[in-house]
């Protein structure tokens, strides 16, 4: 090997270990910067609650199954059970409607909150179904939720809502919050809320861990706040959609596909992932208030690491229309029915008809549900 080639293999060598040592360097920090990232702004996104619409057929016989009947029934349903499997309880059942506007084989089931924490969910939910020989029809409620310590901009909950009680973040939204706070040597607010009892959609922002001291310690969800890597042991706030079956229809903005959502979907952790930030994006979506007077022109809070809308709920201006006419039509039938049930046969039942007709529509049963008590009191007056 002669000298110049000697002299250069010596210069690329160091000139290698030099490159080596500098992108080691890089990718450390690269490193770094990305694990404080995920340290800082890490969310735990988890199903908090889930209830399911059911017609039940004959139940298949199974030693794994276990239903124990209590001793009280709710507002719908004459019979409540818990269920188990294994031994484990997965679900209460509600069953048995009183009224005949429900289908007789209606049933509720609502999931454990436990088991919704457990990777295993799935699996129970397929079992349970099969067992009970039940016909899924609907979601009747879903919540997602996420888990954190402090937004993307290093933004802590807390500040954020003292910002919206001083208008320094606006909502883009209009609607009802309530928030809930307490006075001590400084003021504590803990919790957020947009939306109402009768809302579709609603959304909490609030202190979990003070939650889970105040009300309920739950292991099984502290537990999953160790991937928060929190070192200084600050508060675990959660932000929370619920969702109502008038509440489950979206559109994929990649694919322009129009889906209700179903418990297929849920089995897959992308799609709860992408739902929890496409609702975030569109229902808890705040503005720096720079003093101008359009709202959707002040600079946006970037709260989370998202800032497309996925899966955009759908909500279709007719069908609006129609349910007022038809809520109106509903009340008329079912006031018909009750006043003049002594008048012709004929007519009596043309307003029945029509009332199940209406009442085929999830929302106009549950809607008839909460109505009938106050439609029954006005023939009484």
């Amino acid at each position: 090997m002669s000298d110049k080639t000697k002299r250069t293999s010596v210069y690329f060598t160091v000139e290698s270990s030099r490159d080596d040592s500098l992108r080691n360097a890089s990718l450390y920090l690269l490193h770094f910067f990305i694990t404080f990232y995920k340290i800082i702004y890490a969310m735990i996104i988890n199903i908090d609650y889930l209830k399911i619409h059911v017609h039940l057929g004959a139940s298949r016989s199974h030693d794994i199954m276990t239903r124990k009947k209590q001793a009280y029934s709710s507002r719908h349903y004459s019979v409540i059970e818990n269920i188990y499997l294994y031994d484990i309880k997965v679900a209460v059942m509600e069953s048995q409607p009183h009224s005949s506007i429900l289908h007789k084989h209606s049933a509720l089931i609502k999931i454990e909150n436990q088991l919704l924490y457990n990777y295993e969910l799935f699996r129970y939910i397929d079992m349970l179904i099969y067992c009970l020989n039940a016909e899924v029809k609907n979601i009747s409620r879903l919540d997602v939720c996420a888990d954190f310590i402090k937004f993307k901009n290093n933004l802590k909950p807390s500040s954020l809502i003292r910002g919206f009680m001083q208008e320094k973040y606006l909502r883009n939204k209009r609607g009802k919050y309530t928030i809930i706070g307490s006075q001590r040597n400084v003021q504590e607010v803990e919790y957020l809320r947009f939306g109402s009892k009768s809302s579709d959609v609603n959304v909490y922002l609030y202190n979990k861990s003070k939650e889970m001291q105040d009300v309920k310690y739950k292991k099984y969800i502290a537990e999953k706040w160790a991937a928060l890597k929190n070192d200084k042991d600050d508060d675990v706030w959660r932000l929370e959609v619920s969702l109502t079956s008038q509440a489950l229809t979206y559109v994929d903005t990649n694919t322009s596909e129009i889906f209700k959502i179903n418990l297929g979907m849920l089995k897959g952790a992308h799609f709860v992932e992408n739902l929890f930030y496409s609702l975030v994006l569109e229902y808890f979506e705040f503005r720096k208030n720079n003093g101008t007077k359009n709202k959707s022109r002040m600079p946006k809070v970037q709260l989370i690491d998202r800032d497309v809308i996925v899966y955009e709920r759908q909500k279709f201006a007719l069908s609006k229309d129609i349910t007022k006419r038809d809520k109106i039509l509903l009340k008329n039938m079912y006031q018909f029915e009750k006043r003049y049930a002594g008048a012709s046969k004929v007519a009596v039942e043309s307003a029945v008809n029509i009332k199940k007709e209406l009442i085929r529509d999830n929302y106009l049963s549950e809607y008839l549900l909460r109505k009938k008590e106050s439609w029954r009191n006005e023939i009484i007056e």
